[in-house]
């Protein structure tokens, strides 16, 4: 991961630190068969956005995840071609409470 962004917000210091996983899919596998994929992957990128002081305060993180996979499968004797794209997104907004 890295700090990509850093500000200052309300007297304290915020930033955006962003991670980016990329992970190589060689294979689709259902029961005993097996498509091998060709240039497919799965990009997960997760960020946060909030104080990076040690401080308390708002907090949004992010994740988006994208995956484009390719692939033959054979059944019985006839070649079909498979394709599969994933593409996802999720946002929370995190706030501290207060004592009453």
């Amino acid at each position: 991961g890295k700090l990509t962004k850093a500000y200052e917000k309300h007297g304290r210091q915020y930033g955006v630190v962003e991670l980016t996983i990329t992970m190589p899919v060689t294979a689709l596998i259902n029961d005993d068969t097996k498509t091998q994929a060709k240039d497919a992957k799965l990009v997960i990128r997760l960020q946060r956005d909030g104080p990076i002081d040690g401080s308390l305060g708002a907090t949004r993180f992010g994740l988006t995840f994208d995956g484009d996979i390719k692939g033959t499968l054979n059944a019985n004797g006839m070649d079909f071609g498979l394709e599969v794209t994933i593409r996802g997104r999720a946002e929370e907004l995190r706030e501290p409470t207060t004592k009453k």
